[in-house]
């Protein structure tokens, strides 16, 4: 729905991940933010008060930052470039970020200073100092559980847009203190008050320092490594103990392992996920090994598969190799050997350049079978991969639901053509806010991908 409007708005965001949502909540406070700025001056001139208008300004000034902030982080997250690339361009905005904060704090500490030599008190009333209070407090809590938060998001600019937002809540505290003290008619609110804010300034400056010459430079490849999916295994193997025992080994190496007994298990799981490698035995009751990798080579020719089996010939070992197996384990065997094993197979599958399609704000890499829509990654299974690749690969060209089956479907399981709508309807769903292709019925026929731009 919110994305509808704002496609149909032309609005340049999308809210597919949080920090968008967190941008775009940003965007949207501009205008009251400049409402209530505007206000401040107003009742400045119209109440003769010095503080009001000094911060109406500075708000003014805050505003400025935060609409340059946002237009950068907008330009950069448009870009058709992997998420890290977007990551380091933000980070290296935060220079620049950092001068203008160091520059918020300068202005708000001068304008404390001119109170403090030269200023007047302005009284307030009861309810108008608890008003203040309450809204100064809200906006200082508020912000600084924004910015833990943000530091989750890994960008850079969103966490900067919520200290910007720590600043006006500090600064807001100052504007309490100075109508609680006027309210109690302190002959020494303004100096009070004056003496607080270019303390607070200076704490303003200190960060602002801080962005630039630490935040700024800060490496952040170890939190993109910890954004990275750990590598999913499935563990074929009809023995519970054994499987039990290869799962908790995988998980403990920092896997994330998934064990299955029968051949129903390993086809719903794999239907239902895609994997980046497979331990398989060879004798099970109602499948054997060869047939579940002669199976997995028809959908998936790159998936490394590891056979664990306790038959040591080399017959067996020769007829795994022709079906395209990648190595060969005889049990008993070393755990450690196994963790081993694996980490060698899957080094060797990313091993290579990476294969990506890219239409419009979608991107299929063929390498990881990973597919993101506006950078943001989008579940799926083995065969949806496969059938929207096979789409965007030869786009406008109609396909029968019997050729599509053919190509995806075993050959001996009782496929319907329904089937084929089923997954054409749940792909259009993951996809609905694509904005470069979209899947087509061909009446009578089948299906075809259409290129927007076409």
């Amino acid at each position: 729905m919110l994305n509808a409007i704002i496609r149909r708005l032309h609005l340049p965001f999308n809210i597919d991940h949080r920090r968008d949502r967190v941008a775009l909540y940003a965007a949207l406070s501009v205008p009251i933010g400049l409402l209530m700025a505007v206000a401040k001056l107003v009742m400045g001139v119209l109440f003769f008060s010095n503080w009001l208008l000094i911060f109406g300004t500075y708000y003014l000034i805050l505003l400025i930052f935060k609409i340059v902030t946002l237009r950068q982080y907008q330009r950069i997250r448009v870009k058709q470039a992997p998420v890290n690339t977007k990551i380091r361009a933000e980070q290296a905005f935060l220079t620049l970020g950092g001068i203008g904060y160091c520059l918020i704090g300068l202005s708000f500490g001068i304008f404390c200073f001119v109170m403090y030599a030269h200023g007047y008190n302005q009284q307030f009333n009861l309810n108008a100092a608890l008003i203040v209070a309450m809204l100064g407090f809200f906006k200082l809590t508020s912000a600084i559980i924004g910015l833990v938060r943000s530091r989750h998001l890994l960008s850079p600019l969103i966490t900067l847009l919520k200290a910007y937002s720590v600043a006006d809540g500090i600064t807001a505290i100052v504007l309490t203190q100075y109508a609680l003290l006027t309210y109690q008619h302190s002959a020494q609110a303004t100096t009070a008050t004056g003496l607080f804010g270019m303390a607070v300034s200076l704490l303003i400056v200190l960060v602002g320092i801080w962005i630039t010459v630490f935040a700024a430079h800060r490496d952040l490849s170890l939190q993109e490594q910890k954004e990275q999916p750990c590598k999913k295994i499935l563990v074929v193997e009809d023995d519970d103990q054994f499987n039990a025992i290869l799962t908790r080994t995988l998980v403990q190496a920092g896997y994330q392992a998934q064990g299955a007994s029968s051949a129903n298990d390993v086809y719903n799981l794999m239907y239902e996920q895609t994997f980046d490698l497979i331990l398989s035995d060879i004798m099970m009751p109602d499948i054997d090994g060869y047939t579940f990798a002669e199976t997995v080579r028809r959908t998936d020719p790159a998936i490394p598969i590891l056979f664990i089996t306790a038959r040591d010939d080399i017959a067996s070992k020769e007829k795994g190799f022709n079906l395209g197996i990648d190595d060969y384990m005889i049990k008993p065997v070393q755990l450690d050997e196994v963790k081993m094993r694996v980490h060698a197979l899957l080094r060797r599958a990313n091993i290579g350049k990476s294969q990506q399609l890219t239409v419009g704000n979608v991107t299929l890499d063929a390498d990881s079978r990973v597919a993101t829509l506006a950078d943001v990654e989008v579940p799926l299974t083995v065969r949806e991969f496969d059938l929207l690749t096979k789409f965007l690969t030869y786009p406008n060209h109609a396909f029968s639901r019997a050729e599509l089956i053919n190509e995806f479907w075993d050959l001996d399981s009782e496929t319907s053509l329904r089937s084929v709508d089923v997954y054409i309807t749940k792909l259009r769903d993951k996809f609905s806010d694509a904005d470069g292709f979209a899947i087509k019925t061909v009446h009578g026929l089948g299906y075809k991908g259409v290129l927007i731009n076409d």
